[in-house]
């Protein structure tokens, strides 16, 4: 079997497969494999479990802490593209079938927020804008919602809007320390 060289194992050309073929790039991740430092950065409903659902939705919704695990490993990988794409996609893999299948919306305007979240970091503003708004309409109070809105429209360039969901959300909150930095940034 030829690895490296011509035919001959030498010690370096061991060493460089070796190295080639365990690099992480090759490792695919298994989001439902959630490590306890993992269980840290993720909701309590995640450790604790979802009350006052049926067996059936809990079933659909146990897609979502791993949607929301891939969701975090892409925000936290900075220098290998393939990667983050693939935590991407799988994060958006998760989110789309707990939306497709779970009809207790008392979590969906959180799935909309974190689905928007993962367009937003694929660079799809629209379907990011899209996602937020569907999130805004479940939970009309939910600073989050109105932080991401924010934000999406200020990488769009539409600073009116930007304003219209701040003024909507300061309206809710106004003492938000999340809309007041974004108020600064803004003026």
């Amino acid at each position: 079997m030829k690895c490296c060289g011509r035919g001959r194992y030498s010690f370096f050309g061991l060493i460089f497969c070796v190295i080639l073929f365990s690099e992480d790039t090759f490792a695919v991740k298994n989001y439902f494999e959630i490590s306890p430092s993992e269980m840290r950065m993720l909701p309590k409903f995640c450790k604790t479990g979802y009350a006052n659902l049926t067996h059936q939705e809990r079933m659909w919704m146990n897609h979502l802490c791993p949607g929301l695990n891939a969701l975090n490993h892409a925000k936290l990988i900075y220098d290998n593209n393939s990667t983050r794409r693939y935590a991407i996609s799988q994060a958006l893999t998760h989110f789309d079938y707990t939306l497709g299948h779970a009809k207790n919306t008392v979590y969906n305007s959180y799935v909309f927020l974190k689905r928007g979240e993962a367009y937003e970091l694929s660079g799809d503003l629209v379907k990011a804008l899209s996602d937020y708004q569907k999130a805004l309409s479940l939970k009309p109070k939910n600073i989050a919602v109105h932080n991401a809105l924010i934000d999406a429209y200020i990488k769009l360039g539409d600073l009116d809007s930007a304003r219209d969901f701040l003024n909507r959300g300061l309206k809710i909150k106004p003492k938000s320390k999340s809309l007041l930095r974004r108020k600064k940034k803004l003026n």
